[in-house]
């Protein structure tokens, strides 16, 4: 009886265990949409920080996204009334070195908590990002 309550025990703290050891994304609660990785750092309009990429929210790439004559993504930040895009990040600081690639991609990712705002765009650091699909 008592090795059946033991198997039994031990059976039921795997059970409680196990789901917690699933790999969970880092980034599963973050925004979901499309980053660029830009060719040439942009400097921000203020405080002499420089972007490194450009992440569109939802389909904003879509709305603002272009190609130039070769083919080369090109991000649209303002609007035809030269607002900033709503919902367009410049990121800034450390960039994982699989997505220093040009091409843009759908990807969800996550801020670090204090944006830095530069006359309506802002300044992001990366704290999580992932490619989905």
């Amino acid at each position: 009886m008592k090795r059946v309550l033991t198997s039994f025990l031990f059976i039921a703290i795997l059970i409680v265990i196990m789901p917690s050891c699933v790999k969970k994304s880092h980034c599963e609660a973050g925004m979901e949409g499309t980053y660029f990785y830009l060719a040439e750092p942009v400097e921000m309009m203020q405080g002499g920080e420089k972007a490194v990429a450009v992440f569109f929210e939802g389909d904003n790439w879509d709305k603002y996204g272009k190609y130039d004559s070769d083919g080369h993504p090109i991000p649209i930040l303002t609007d035809s009334l030269g607002s900033v895009v709503a919902n367009s990040f410049w990121i800034n600081g450390y960039v994982p070195m699989k997505f220093k690639d040009t091409t843009p991609r759908k990807v969800r990712l996550v801020f670090h908590p204090e944006p830095h705002n530069y006359f309506g765009t802002y300044a992001e650091s990366l704290q999580c990002i992932e490619e989905i699909q």
